[in-house]
């Protein structure tokens, strides 16, 4: 499967964007589809950017943790 050229962190931004405009628009603006807007929206829901950021800190801190274990 392809890797995104965008980042979890621009993804939620993006959907925040979506939920102000129409997603057919904000896809166009930031050239993806708005079919892949709608499954981040699955995928990330009502997460803002900085949610984001904790989240992926608390991931990096459980790796940690179990590496130590």
């Amino acid at each position: 499967m392809k890797r995104s050229h965008i980042t979890e962190e621009q993804m939620v931004a993006i959907l925040r964007e979506a939920d102000k405009a129409p997603v057919p628009e904000v896809a166009r603006k930031h050239k993806v589809s708005a079919q892949a807007v709608y499954t981040w929206w699955r995928r990330l829901g009502q997460l803002q950017p900085a949610d984001f950021r904790r989240l992926r800190q608390l991931k990096g801190i459980g790796i940690s943790n179990q590496q130590l274990n």
